[in-house]
């Protein structure tokens, strides 16, 4: 995938999506399509593991595209969408074949999705694709109310080890891109970070978005959240939007704690080593959206 095709890629991403949501009679996951910032964020994250199909009659012609982030040894991708008029001829399976290949060659050591829970052919097609049933990703949210900048934060400092969460893991290259792309921030401390979307990507106009948050102690994850609600408010959100494994008990009940209510539920799929990474006691936001 280059720049120049995010257009297309936008079209046939919304194309697909609409299509899907026709079949499963639910609501577009945004009225107005799949964010085109989102597009932008994830190919400046990672250039080298966003793929596009084109039609072997018109090469010109997008037919179908995958998005993936490489998070060091730790990689997941999506959305993945192909156009209504390519589905089931084989370039959704080419797409994610070229994306395992790259990571494997990257180093990258798990591998992830999150799709609909109650697809069956979502789950068979990923299952073809090497990749396993995991867990739940649960989504959170909270209504935004006067906050203060949180102690001890910073905004754009060194993203610190995160090996504590998963040997490896790497998120440098996301937050520098949420960062050039004017998606949001990253917020760092000694032993966490976490990076906040102020403008939309995943989530609608009027909300912010959590799409990563580790961190060690309990302590640092409330001085973390604490400074992506307040950024958020600032910037005139009235709502703060984040997914949580629901194998990481320790999160969930931090996030109840500071009032946040769950809304959506996701099926995560992983293939690789460690896949029981986010059974863990420290505190784990990660949207994998």
């Amino acid at each position: 995938m280059t720049f120049d095709d995010l257009p297309e890629v936008a079209s046939v991403t919304d194309a697909a999506f609409a299509a899907l949501h026709r079949r499963e009679d639910r609501a577009p996951v945004a009225a107005d399509g799949i964010p085109a910032l989102l597009i932008r964020t994830r190919l400046t994250a990672d250039p080298g593991g966003c793929f596009v199909a084109v039609s072997a009659q018109d090469p010109g012609r997008i037919t179908g595209a995958l998005l993936s982030v490489a998070r060091g040894t730790l990689g997941w991708f999506g959305p993945l969408a192909v156009h209504p008029g390519a589905q089931r001829c084989g370039v959704g399976t080419r797409l994610v074949a070229a994306c395992v290949d790259s990571w494997r060659h990257r180093g990258v050591c798990l591998m992830g999705l999150a799709t609909f829970p109650g697809s069956a052919f979502h789950r068979h097609f990923y299952r073809q694709a090497g990749f396993r049933q995991s867990c739940g990703s649960i989504g959170f949210r909270t209504h935004l109310a006067a906050t203060s900048m949180p102690d001890d934060i910073q905004v754009g400092g060194q993203v610190p080890d995160l090996g504590f969460l998963y040997p490896g893991l790497d998120v440098s290259a996301e937050a520098a891109a949420a960062r050039s792309c004017g998606a949001g921030l990253a917020l760092t401390a000694a032993d966490g970070m976490a990076i906040v979307h102020l403008e939309p990507t995943v989530q609608p106009p009027g909300m912010g978005y959590v799409p990563f948050l580790a961190a060690a102690t309990r302590t640092t994850f409330g001085r973390l959240l604490g400074a992506a609600e307040h950024l958020s408010r600032e910037r005139g959100r009235t709502v703060l939007f984040t997914r949580a494994s629901s194998s990481s008990w320790p999160t969930i009940d931090a996030l109840t704690e500071r009032g946040y209510q769950p809304l959506g539920l996701m099926t995560r799929m992983k293939a690789g080593e460690n896949p029981s990474y986010d059974h863990t006691g420290c505190y784990y936001l990660d949207s994998w959206l």
